[in-house]
């Protein structure tokens, strides 16, 4: 457990080494149906969280019962992320950027003004807000440095061969005019990116905290992370 103070560790005296082989298992194969697609998401969304349950099962003292999970890609980000102060509480002039997509070629459509609305009301009194229907990746990249919240309500796509090409799918920019020109807003471009006021981004996408490749399991390399190398303190994605 890492706090202000060092890094403690915490005895599981009720964990039984065939318990987690069994588990870890399960957690493999769950891993495989995710990549293939062999059950519905719902379905395999719930059997995660039957399986993580089980780790608070039967014990009031495990580590659940005594920290806050959060997620972080390396203790270092983690270190860089609480060096930088949360301002958006009480702060005015914070900036949030609404990004929607409701049409992506190729992809089901997404009922965004529910949510957009639903954002809209959570924060209002809190500084502006830029709404962008339908962005372009550069015209998104251009605004990320000058807003402290960004949410993102589109379709994202991990991929499994080159995890830094997993992107966002927004709206293609002119032909020719960049590399973004595909309307993938990707990994590489994300992490380029340095805002001195970021915040918080939440992405209410598909596979933006995903990792696939195995021999890659270790570089934590996704959409999510990439908004953190980007400079923002608190990232919410989705496996």
């Amino acid at each position: 457990m890492v706090t202000n103070n060092g890094v403690k560790s915490m005895r599981l005296t009720k964990l039984v080494y065939n318990d987690v082989l069994e588990m870890a298992k399960i957690l493999v194969g769950l891993i495989l149906k995710r990549r293939t697609r062999a059950d519905p998401i719902q379905e395999m969304n719930q059997q995660m969280r039957d399986l993580f349950s089980w780790l608070c099962q039967g014990n009031s003292s495990s580590v659940l019962s005594r920290v806050i999970s959060s997620y972080t890609p390396t203790i270092k980000a983690l270190s860089h992320a609480r060096q930088k102060a949360l301002i958006f509480s009480h702060n005015k002039t914070t900036k949030t950027l609404l990004v929607a997509m409701d049409e992506t070629p190729g992809q089901a459509r997404l009922s965004t003004a529910a949510e957009s609305a639903e954002i809209a009301m959570a924060i209002e009194g809190l500084g502006t807000t830029q709404i962008m229907n339908m962005p372009t990746p550069s015209a998104v990249l251009q605004c990320i440095d000058s807003c402290e919240i960004v949410h993102c309500i589109c379709h994202g796509v991990s991929d499994h061969n080159n995890p830094s090409k997993s992107h966002l799918i927004l709206q293609p920019d002119a032909a020719g005019e960049n590399q973004e020109a595909d309307g993938k807003l990707s990994v590489l471009s994300i992490s380029n990116t340095n805002s001195a006021r970021s915040q918080l981004a939440f992405l209410s996408a598909c596979s933006t905290a995903e990792n696939p490749p195995t021999g890659l399991v270790d570089e934590v390399i996704h959409v999510a992370s990439a908004f953190q190398l980007a400079g923002f303190s608190h990232v919410i994605g989705t496996m």
